[in-house]
């Protein structure tokens, strides 16, 4: 199943593109070892939250591609954790936050993914799939029962949807490090890339994203353009 992926995801593409692209951002970017200024904390955080969300998406990738699309949803929270930390940490002028978020004191998940605007429905079934819960398992109809599935399953609605989600948080990102890590404009075959990839998502995003699975529908997170 994992060899068929890239033929029967069409986002799965569009994600490793991103990743790639972060990848290369953060390689040759060193982030400031100053952790008495604020725009060290700052720049230490961001690369710690950014390879975080390079790392978890390539997890993320790996799962969804070999059927375990709900067994992902656990990866996929933690990058959208990534991403709100990320947003708060951009608006904290004083560098409080960096602080207190490298030190393992940042706000809970819950309080932290409202105080940022993510639709509650939505990081309700991202807790769902993080923890033990039945309501997560995949099923298929049996008549007039419900079957749980024991196996790899290819849901490409779920599968192209959070993959598609996944796109546009890595390209948020990828801005992001241009701006705070490189305190410089993306330009040349960088922005090139990065163009190349915002057009992916405007199409992923029309044939997949809205209403296709529940928790995933009416996502409202604004995009980062530069």
């Amino acid at each position: 199943m994992h060899d068929a992926a890239p033929a029967d995801l069409e986002a799965l593409g569009a994600v490793d593109a991103a990743t790639l692209l972060l990848y290369d951002m953060l390689v040759d970017t060193e982030a400031a070892a100053d952790m008495d200024s604020v725009d060290g904390r700052r720049k230490m955080a961001l690369a710690h939250l950014s390879t975080i969300m390079l790392r978890t998406s390539r997890a993320c990738m790996r799962v969804i591609g070999t059927g375990y699309v709900q067994e992902a949803v656990a990866l996929k929270r933690r990058i959208t954790e990534a991403a709100h930390h990320t947003e708060k940490l951009r608006t904290d002028a004083g560098g409080e936050y960096a602080k207190q978020w490298l030190a393992g004191k940042a706000s809970a998940s819950g309080k932290l993914a409202r105080s940022v605007g993510q639709s509650e429905r939505q990081w309700n079934f991202y807790s769902r799939g993080a923890h033990a819960d039945a309501r997560i398992l995949p099923t298929e109809p049996r008549g007039e029962q419900v079957k749980v599935l024991l196996t790899p399953d290819r849901d490409r609605a779920a599968a192209n949807a959070l993959l598609t989600e996944l796109a546009i948080e890595l390209a948020d990102q990828v801005g992001i490090v241009a701006r705070e890590l490189r305190d410089a404009a993306l330009v040349g075959q960088e922005q090139r890339r990065l163009d190349g990839l915002n057009r992916q998502i405007e199409v992923l995003k029309e044939r997949w994203y809205v209403g296709v699975s529940e928790g995933l529908d009416e996502m409202a997170r604004i995009r980062t353009r530069l």
